[in-house]
């Protein structure tokens, strides 16, 4: 994702630069700027505390189709393994991200719990690698999917049901 961003901002910058070497720098710097825009999360109320709770009890990974990075958002500690876009050449739902979950944490599919908001990147994806799933639902959108619904979190106060499916 970072190199078709990238190339964007090249086809997007290339007619206001005097040649290669400002294009580059042009092109750099804008990658930069959204880099750093992408790391300016406000996390859900109670996600900091959950973390903290689930990762004394539990391997935590990240899987994620963007490129936010776990340590720059100062949440890394919490985490076991990050696995990108980048590191699979993929987009969740495919299942290079949860394969290679499986990789790093050791265990096997039904041995792990995904939790994720989307329904078909997250949800399918994780129950078609053969892992349970929670879908976590703040909006309290209805289920669209013909899959049987699975248990679902809508805020991250009321996170017990983790324990009741891991």
């Amino acid at each position: 994702m970072g190199k078709l961003r990238r190339e964007i901002f090249r086809f997007k910058l290339a007619p206001i630069a005097s040649d290669e070497a400002e294009l580059n720098e042009l092109v750099e710097d804008s990658f930069n700027y959204f880099l750093d825009k992408r790391h300016e999360v406000i996390f859900y109320d109670g996600v900091i505390d959950a973390l903290k709770d689930l990762s004394t009890r539990y391997e935590l990974g990240v899987l994620t189709n963007g490129n936010a990075d776990i340590n720059r958002l100062n949440i890394g500690e919490y985490f076991k393994f990050s696995v990108s876009s980048v590191d699979v050449q993929s987009n969740k739902p495919d299942k290079g991200h949860f394969q290679k979950a499986l990789d790093l944490s050791g265990f096997s599919a039904n041995e792990v719990l995904h939790i994720g908001d989307h329904q078909i990147n997250d949800v399918i994806g994780a129950i078609n690698t053969g892992m349970k799933a929670i879908w976590f639902n703040k909006e309290k959108v209805d289920w669209e999917q013909e899959y049987l619904k699975p248990e679902e979190i809508s805020d991250w106060y009321n996170y017990e049901i983790i324990d009741e499916i891991a």
